[in-house]
């Protein structure tokens, strides 16, 4: 998240999976204050489950009263846990 706020669109792309770091990296380009801020609101993340080479997770978001949970997919690169998705 500090590499958003800081708009180090490379050095958040690094927190991502070879997989999707060039698609999350193009999105970032675009985000404007609001969806920075937006980024800036999601909270802890809650696990799912742990495996050898993939993980999930969870944050949580109350929208008009309903709570949603968003899940972030994780996989294990070169010994470290990058995300995958969210």
């Amino acid at each position: 998240i500090s590499d958003v706020n800081a708009r180090d669109f490379n050095g958040a792309a690094a927190c991502f999976s070879v997989v999707s770091a060039d698609n999350y990296h193009t999105a970032f380009l675009y985000l404007d204050g609001d969806a920075i801020a937006d980024v800036n609101q999601i909270g802890p993340l809650t696990p799912v489950f742990i495996r050898d080479d993939s993980a999930q997770y969870y944050f949580e978001q109350t929208d008009a009263g309903q709570l949603l949970l968003f899940p972030v997919d994780f996989s294990r690169e070169n010994g470290q846990w990058k995300i995958l998705q969210y």
